[in-house]
């Protein structure tokens, strides 16, 4: 565990160091926007639309990508992030359904549940449109791998079965904190 904490730092400390050195890539999504994806050698990626590209660690897509090539490593990120430009508008809709649902007894607990688990559902969507559009090619590369995108997605899908589950049975405990 503390091998794979010390190469996410100096990963981190690599994009850094090295400023972003990829060419943007343009995107228009579904919905009319053009969005840009910056992937670098490092950890830290941008991606967003017009002037508002972030810069953020892609700790889902370093996780994912560990056991390969560089290629297929750089390709699949590319996806991803556009993956997420893709699929804004649901990320928004669920977020936003998630806060009113709990609107009446919303606090910190209940803001972080509800950053987390729209943030895994936001991660599982934009996976799961590499795979849509990958299929086959998608399969081979993660052949025989130990980060299977089957047990991320379970995991993903698991903490939202959680928070769901809560919610129908009663977040009483949650409420009263």
């Amino acid at each position: 565990m503390w091998g794979m904490f010390s190469i996410w730092i100096k990963d981190m400390l690599h994009s850094r160091r090295n400023k972003m050195t990829e060419q943007p890539e343009k995107i228009r999504t579904w919905y009319g926007l053009t969005g840009t994806v910056i992937i670098d050698d490092g950890l830290f990626h941008r991606s967003g639309f017009g002037k508002m590209v972030i810069l953020h660690p892609g700790l889902v897509n370093w996780l994912l990508r560990q056991q390969l090539s560089k290629a297929d490593r750089k390709m699949l990120t590319y996806r991803h992030e556009w993956g997420h430009l893709q699929t804004v508008p649901i990320f928004l809709i669920y977020l936003l359904l998630l806060i009113a649902l709990q609107w009446e007894s919303l606090n910190w607990l209940f803001i972080i549940a509800i950053v987390v688990v729209s943030q895994a559902l936001w991660e599982l969507v934009s996976e799961l449109s590499v795979f849509m559009k990958l299929r086959k090619s998608y399969v081979n590369i993660y052949r025989n791998k130990l980060m299977n995108p089957i047990i991320f997605g379970l995991i993903m899908m698991g903490l939202n079965w959680i928070y769901w589950w809560k919610i129908l049975t009663g977040f009483e405990t949650l409420a009263k904190i």
